[in-house]
């Protein structure tokens, strides 16, 4: 799933997980891959994530 795929599900913006994201080195390389340019987001870890920030 990429971002823009994930955003509506997590119930936030585009521009705020894409920014808490890319300060979150740790959850990005976890749930995160790459291919060519476009990363791919396994939805579960970041609702986990999302869920658990306060």
């Amino acid at each position: 799933m990429t971002l823009q795929e994930a955003v509506p599900l997590l119930g936030t913006t585009d521009d705020a997980l894409r920014e808490a994201l890319s300060r979150a080195d740790d959850v990005v390389r976890r749930t995160a891959g790459v291919t060519g340019r476009t990363h791919w987001y396994v939805l579960e870890h970041l609702a986990e994530w999302v869920a658990a920030r306060p």
